[in-house]
């Protein structure tokens, strides 16, 4: 009797294991936009992914898209494995051999599973789709953030995104598309944290990689001083990528980066327009249990410098941007605080927000005051896109944003796949070493 029950409990206990792993691929039903654009899943926080593709099982307003499956034997393997791994007394050195067996794989690379885009389903994909093509007087801007040390393709089973040589083909599109240069920028946030060998190695490749892109500016926010002001200055001389900041000073009150640059851009009426650059970042926050950053410099809030910078930038430049490492909820805020001649006509939101609704992240453009606020991606999965129409008078007409996903059905501009090598060979090197 005693064995029937011990055999009872261990045919339960493996069906609950089987049935929690079915459940975890269950289908997620998601609103789609009118060319079928896959969609952030909101169910989940950062570093997770986006929803899967899969089969259109109805139609209408509402698509079900399922996760592949391996199987349930795969998925009970999976499931045994990592329980196995939490209980085993050798657990650290278990789990470095699994990450060193996924990190060879990935290094391997593998074909594509499904055809790469053509150049017209590149351009559907990539292009904002209420933009007024007959414009001709509008900039076409690329922004970034959050890449946290990555320029590879996130290792989701359900939907990996992502990849710099894939962004880099979008940006090489979007100038073929429209006719000229974007203005390529990111809003900071290029460091993972802790600090450690592995996310200072990603954070060098990110740069060196947006150098190649010719990125015109990349903001310095409060989670990029972790590694302190030295290292940053190191990776902005040795990239030759122009570092902003208008509000972190040095023990003696200097800025420590460039506050601001102009850019010239050459439109598609042939005029030439001048864009004014702004970084700022917000300050710690001693409410919220945050890393320590390094004690090298002081960071002020931003208010008081742009009230004094703005209005200097506005009598050189046709537009001003601000790349602000704040959440869109705190924009408005920091907006509110300036006065009219003193604002930006577009802020870049840097920091990621995370555990909101999908169409959070889809609606990337909002104003304040008359001034448009556009947020982007995390980690590279996703890059904003947007179409700025200028006015007679050089004021800010229209936005015409988009957040793209980058697919891995994007093909690769194999310029870039190099630094996506590196990346993967450079941590399996130090993960083999313990760091």
């Amino acid at each position: 009797m005693q064995m029937r029950y011990r055999l009872f409990f261990a045919c339960m206990s493996v069906t609950v294991l089987i049935l929690s792993s079915i459940v975890e691929a269950q289908t997620t039903v998601l609103p789609s936009d009118s060319q079928g654009q896959h969609k952030i899943n909101p169910n989940v926080g950062p570093g997770v992914g986006v929803v899967a593709r899969g089969t259109t099982l109805s139609s209408g307003s509402l698509v079900r898209r399922t996760r592949p499956t391996t199987g349930a034997a795969e998925m009970l393997r999976r499931t045994m494995t990592t329980r196995t791994l939490s209980r085993h007394p050798l657990t650290t050195e278990a789990l470095a051999r699994l990450r060193e067996e996924r990190a060879n794989q990935r290094l391997a690379g593998g074909a594509e599973t499904k055809p790469l885009m053509s150049e017209a389903e590149l351009r559907a994909w990539i292009a904002p789709t209420t933009a007024s093509l007959s414009a001709e007087k509008f900039i076409t801007l690329v922004h970034s953030s959050n890449r946290r040390s990555t320029v590879e393709t996130c290792h989701c089973p359900a939907h990996p995104t992502g990849g710099i040589d894939r962004e880099a083909r979008v940006v090489q599109e979007l100038e073929s598309l429209y006719g000229q240069r974007p203005l390529i920028v990111d809003a900071g946030g290029f460091l993972r944290l802790p600090p450690n060998e592995r996310s200072k190695l990603g954070a060098r490749i990110v740069l060196e990689a947006l150098a190649k892109m010719k990125v015109d500016a990349v903001n310095v926010g409060i989670t990029d001083l972790a590694a302190g002001t030295q290292f940053l200055r190191d990776m902005a001389t040795s990239t030759s990528v122009t570092l902003l900041s208008a509000n972190i000073f040095d023990k003696h009150g200097k800025p420590v980066f460039t506050p601001s640059r102009i850019v010239s851009l050459t439109l598609k009426d042939g005029k030439t327009a001048k864009i004014a650059l702004i970084g700022v970042t917000r300050p710690l926050d001693a409410t919220r249990r945050e890393f320590t950053p390094a004690n090298d410099a002081t960071v002020t809030t931003p208010a008081k410098t742009l009230k004094k910078l703005i209005p200097e930038l506005r009598k050189k430049a046709d537009l001003v941007v601000l790349l602000a490492y704040y959440t869109r909820e705190d924009v408005p805020e920091l907006v509110k605080e300036l006065p009219p001649d003193a604002r930006p006509d577009v802020v870049i939101c840097g920091e990621f927000t995370a555990g909101q609704r999908q169409s959070y992240y889809l609606e990337n453009a909002h104003t304040t005051d008359g001034v448009w606020s556009l947020s982007g991606g995390f980690e590279g999965r996703q890059v904003g896109v947007a179409l700025i129409e200028l006015g007679k008078k050089g004021k800010v007409q229209n936005v015409y944003p988009k957040l793209v996903i980058i697919e891995q059905t994007i093909p690769p501009d194999e310029a870039f796949t190099p630094f996506v090598k590196e990346f993967q060979a450079g941590q399996l090197e130090l993960l083999r070493k313990g760091i």
